[in-house]
C-alpha cells in the first residue's frame, strides 16, 4: 500500500522538480482562434446529441423487444 507521504508528495503542487519535468514532457496544444474553438464546440455538441439519440433509440428498441 502506498504511504500518505508518497501520495502527498505526488499530489501537492510544492514539488518544483515534478512541475518542471511535467512542463517539459507535455506538448502544448496548438493555438486556435475563437471561431475555431466555437466550431469545435459545435461539432462536439452535435456528436454528443447524436450519441444520446442513438442510446435512447437503442433503449426503446430493447424495451420493445422485451415486451414481445
Amino acid at each position: 500500500m502506498i504511504s500518505n507521504e508518497e501520495i502527498l508528495k505526488e499530489v501537492l503542487p510544492n514539488n518544483n522538480n515534478n512541475q518542471e519535468k511535467e512542463a517539459e514532457d507535455s506538448d502544448p496544444l496548438p493555438p486556435i482562434t475563437h471561431n475555431e474553438a466555437i466550431d469545435y464546440y459545435d461539432k462536439l455538441k452535435k456528436e454528443a446529441l447524436k450519441q444520446r439519440f442513438f442510446s435512447a433509440r437503442q433503449t426503446d428498441l430493447n424495451s420493445f423487444i422485451n415486451i414481445i
